[in-house]
């Protein structure tokens, strides 16, 4: 799908100028259910290029259309997909956002398809309200999930979720920290920000590929060489400037005046 591939790569209003194209057929045509698809991926478009708020109402309007269609499998993908973009929001919305992806969680293999990036958003939900041994589990079940369906968006974002966990100061490391599969081991938060990166710089995800630097931009400032932070947090800033990404960059604004205070 065209908007699909615009999306991945960032272009946030040509992927919107299809998704509502398309919305406006379905409702033409009375498709409910492609009504809600297209209501949730007007709202990935809001949350991948960072307005959470939007996207929230997006999703909660598609869950209705899924509730009355009684499309279960297509209300547990919204619900998550909500649950994400609360966790965007932040320290408010977290307890929300644990409580819509634990519900989703709870559910049957029959949506397993969706149960990695569920436990991604999870992870991070944890994360943010100091439960870091939770998180850990749930990234790293995240991570398992991606490999297993082969998922390479899932297992990018499953790394860089691990990142920010094991860059926690309150992060314990398992006695035994054994490897997921054969060939992808993690051995510390930056060799886990590294395999993030790797993998979104080679999908052309921009996007993504931004946050990721951000994260480890910010672990390296904050823990370690300062200059190298600096350095990826710039490049982070200048790929969402590119992308008209404004939301993000007045984040990044905010959390560095925090730093200074």
């Amino acid at each position: 799908m065209i908007a699909v591939s615009h999306l991945l790569l960032g272009r946030h209003r040509e992927a919107d100028h299809y998704f509502e194209l398309a919305l406006a057929l379905a409702r033409s045509l009375c498709a409910r259910r492609n009504v809600g698809a297209m209501l949730s991926n007007l709202g990935e478009s809001a949350r991948a290029r960072g307005d959470y708020r939007s996207a929230i109402g997006y999703y909660q309007e598609a869950i209705t259309v899924a509730r009355e269609i009684g499309s279960r499998e297509s209300e547990l993908l919204y619900r998550s997909n909500l649950g994400g973009a609360r966790v965007g929001i932040g320290a408010n919305e977290l307890p929300a956002a644990e409580a819509d992806l634990k519900q989703v969680l709870a559910q049957d293999r029959r949506v397993a398809f969706l149960f990695s990036e569920t436990y991604r958003f999870l992870a991070e939900a944890l994360l943010g309200q100091g439960k870091v041994t939770q998180a850990f589990e749930a990234a790293r079940k995240a991570l398992a999930l991606g490999v297993e369906t082969e998922n390479q968006d899932h297992i990018a974002a499953a790394w860089r979720a691990l990142g920010c966990v094991m860059a926690d100061p309150a992060f314990e490391r398992p006695a035994e920290l054994s490897e997921l599969t054969a060939s992808i081991p993690f051995r510390n938060c930056a060799a886990c920000f590294a395999e993030s990166l790797k993998s979104f710089t080679a999908m052309g995800a921009e996007a993504e590929r931004a946050r990721t630097l951000r994260a480890w931009g910010r672990y390296e400032f904050t823990h370690g060489d300062q200059a190298h932070g600096a350095a990826m947090r710039e490049e982070a800033r200048s790929i969402f400037r590119r992308l008209d990404m404004e939301l993000e960059i007045e984040r990044m604004n905010v959390e560095e005046a925090d730093w200074a205070s």
